[in-house]
């Protein structure tokens, strides 16, 4: 087909299904004014595609995942005894978590690893607050050259 005969026939197709077009539009530029208000969020699409999981976002189910390792590994720092769960992180004891979570390649993923490991008692985790994380990587130096060790201030460069 040229681009004569292209052009004809999209002529004749928009004249046939003109009504059907302006349904599409009318759908369209209604979803655009409620995702502007806010009472639509996000692309239907995307939503139904989410909604595997019994109804919950990948976010709450990460969330839910990343309680359950909490919960596992004490609810506390094991160093200094924080208990706040928005301060904690999983440590590797051994180190080579950054290793691990490039070969994970996403949080779920992950958080799913370390339940495992955790019901199948091997010991590789455990959980301290961040204050207590950034001193074992200064200390163990496994900051990879992004604390200035020397200075006792511990400046990020």
């Amino acid at each position: 087909m040229n681009k004569i005969q292209r052009r004809k026939y999209d002529k004749e197709y928009r004249i046939k299904n003109k009504e059907r077009d302006r349904e599409k539009i009318k759908i369209y530029q209604h979803r655009a004014y409620l995702k502007r208000v806010g009472e639509l969020k996000g692309h239907p699409k995307k939503e139904k595609h989410w909604n595997w999981k019994g109804g919950v976002t990948p976010k709450e189910y990460l969330r839910k995942i990343r309680k359950k390792v909490i919960e596992a590994l004490g609810n506390k720092c094991i160093k200094c005894g924080f208990s706040d769960y928005r301060a904690l992180q999983i440590d590797h004891i051994n180190g080579g978590g950054n290793k691990e979570r490039k070969e994970m390649s996403f949080n779920q993923k992950f958080h799913n690893h370390v339940l495992s490991s955790i019901i199948k008692d091997e010991k590789k985790y455990q959980l301290l607050c961040a204050n207590c994380n950034w001193i074992k990587r200064v200390e163990n130096k496994e900051s990879k050259g992004r604390v200035d060790t020397c200075n006792t201030n511990s400046i990020v460069v």
